[in-house]
């Protein structure tokens, strides 16, 4: 039975004759193996080299030529070369060495082990299937890198131009459209001059009563004020888009009939559209209707039921998820609402998300 069985490629072999060291070299992996104290032999004597036999004085007839040639002698082995620290070398060892060494048969690599050898390009049995990824993918746009149909000219996407090297220009159709919200300007006028109509008409009536027009004219100003601030104070939306699709809305505040400065809205920019009921009553609304039941109940009674009451319709602009950020529309129509929305999708690309 083997002395020594290594722990690294469990091989089984002997220390050769003679080896007095603890530790031995496995033939097979090189790894360093203990050898237990009892495996240990005891290092034989040497053998004795063998004496040639004299030669006979007396014979006349000896070859003088022939020389009789010492029996070789077995090498003593040696040990494998150490560390400091005792620990075995790995040195490269022959086959032959190996079995002159240790007395064993010369060990041949595992089959097994994968060929660390790149393959050669020349041998490749798909050299002539060649890909083609350009005919697969098709041209790209040197501009904007979108694949382009065979043998178009222009890119559908940013308009570039293969053959003259510049960019189409691409033309809009331009838009110009206004709403004024919930009424127009000349219907406000008109209920205006109803109202001043009317009031004209109490003023008669008071002074065929009376014979004085003192009531009527003192309550025509803050009354005619009052009528400038309820049908003059609205907003007028305007939506353009110019010839190079540059989409803007400017809205227009009119303050009892007196326009002011418009703000211009830029469209680009943010993701969507919002629409849909919208009431949020400040404390104008509250201010109007408590000087409205100063004159009377009915007139607040209007104002709550038309203003307070009624709900009310947006258009806004939206970011952040569907979060509205630009208010471009409010009031009490419906049908206006939607149709500002879809004219603003329209013109600028935008959804309606709401």
């Amino acid at each position: 039975m083997a002395a020594v069985l290594c722990h690294g490629c469990g091989m089984a072999f002997d220390p050769p004759e003679g080896y007095a060291r603890s530790k031995i070299q496995c033939p097979g992996c090189g790894v360093i193996c203990v050898i237990s104290p009892d495996a240990k032999r005891a290092v034989p004597s040497a053998r004795k080299k063998p004496v040639a036999p004299a030669p006979v004085e007396d014979d006349w007839f000896v070859n003088d030529s022939a020389t009789i040639e010492a029996e070789p002698t077995k090498a003593d082995p040696v040990a494998p070369p150490s560390d400091s620290r005792g620990r075995g070398v790995d040195t490269p060892r022959s086959p032959t060495a190996s079995s002159t060494s240790w007395g064993n048969p010369p060990v041949s690599p595992d089959p097994t082990i994968p060929r660390m050898e790149l393959d050669d390009p020349s041998t490749d049995d798909n050299d002539d299937k060649t890909y083609e990824l350009r005919e697969r993918l098709g041209e790209r746009c040197p501009r904007c890198s979108m694949e382009m149909e065979v043998g178009a000219v222009a890119c559908v996407r940013c308009g570039y131009n293969r053959k003259t090297r510049k960019k189409a220009a691409r033309r809009y159709d331009p838009i110009h459209r206004e709403w004024e919200s919930d009424r127009s300007l000349s219907s406000r006028l008109m209920w205006l001059g109803a109202a001043q109509c009317f009031h004209a008409f109490l003023g008669l009536l008071c002074y065929w009563t009376f014979e004085t027009f003192m009531p009527a004219i003192i309550s025509w100003f803050p009354l005619t004020a009052m009528l400038c601030f309820l049908l003059g104070t609205y907003d007028k939306i305007i939506l353009t888009r110019d010839t190079r699709g540059r989409v803007r809305i400017i809205k227009q505040w009119r303050f009892a009939f007196v326009p002011r400065e418009p703000i211009t809205i830029e469209v680009r920019g943010y993701e969507g559209i919002v629409t849909g009921p919208w009431l949020e009553s400040g404390m104008l609304e509250w201010f109007v209707l408590l000087s409205l039941l100063a004159w009377g109940v009915i007139p607040g009674l209007i104002w709550y039921w038309t203003t307070i009451n009624t709900p009310q319709f947006m258009v806004a602009l939206a970011q952040d998820h569907g979060h509205a950020v630009e208010y471009v529309y409010r009031g009490r129509n419906r049908d206006q609402m939607n149709d500002m929305a879809d004219a603003v999708a329209a013109a600028s690309g935008l959804t309606r998300l709401g």
